[in-house]
């Protein structure tokens, strides 16, 4: 499950066992697989940007280096109830887990060392219950979501069809 929380600006995802099997999971933050980058005439291209990542028993972080020497990048906040977690070089493995809820923030232009440092306390001050913070953003959500609307006269049966067969007629 997960969503992008207007209310605490952090992307929230939780992952839990399924009928009572414990969920063992490596999390790491990488960049996109740079072989896949294509230039906007569609042929492939180089991406310009260099890598950097960590982790810690807290959780990740990466930050990408632009050619003119600006920064970007995220820290995520990983808390499991129930099992144990471990480094392993750049990524954080759990076992035996409940419940495992990841907390992301980014920032798009800083620089990594105080960018970090401002996000892994922000996320800590999250509480890392899922439900509660979907309540939140549900809340807020919902008030913008239903500002507006747009009836564009179908009728019963074509209201009740997925989006994805209307845009095959």
């Amino acid at each position: 499950e997960l969503f992008v929380s207007r209310a605490d600006d952090a992307v929230v995802l939780r992952l839990r066992a399924d009928g009572g099997t414990p969920i063992s999971a490596s999390f790491a933050l990488v960049p996109h697989d740079k072989d896949d980058a294509v230039a906007q005439n569609g042929k492939p291209t180089e991406v310009p940007f260099r890598y950097e990542s960590s982790a810690d028993m807290n959780g990740l972080a990466i930050c990408g280096v632009r050619p003119d020497g600006t920064e970007f990048g995220a820290v995520a906040r990983i808390v499991c109830k129930g099992g144990r977690a471990q480094l392993c070089g750049s990524s954080l493995a759990v076992e035996a887990a409940e419940e495992i809820v990841v907390l992301i923030d980014l920032f798009a232009n800083g620089e990594h060392d105080p960018e970090w440092r401002r996000l892994k306390e922000r996320l800590e001050k999250l509480p890392a219950d899922y439900e509660r913070l979907l309540l939140r953003h549900a809340s807020e959500h919902r008030e913008t979501f239903l500002r507006s609307s747009l009836d564009l006269g179908a009728d019963d049966a074509r209201r009740e069809t997925a989006n994805e067969y209307l845009l095959l007629d």
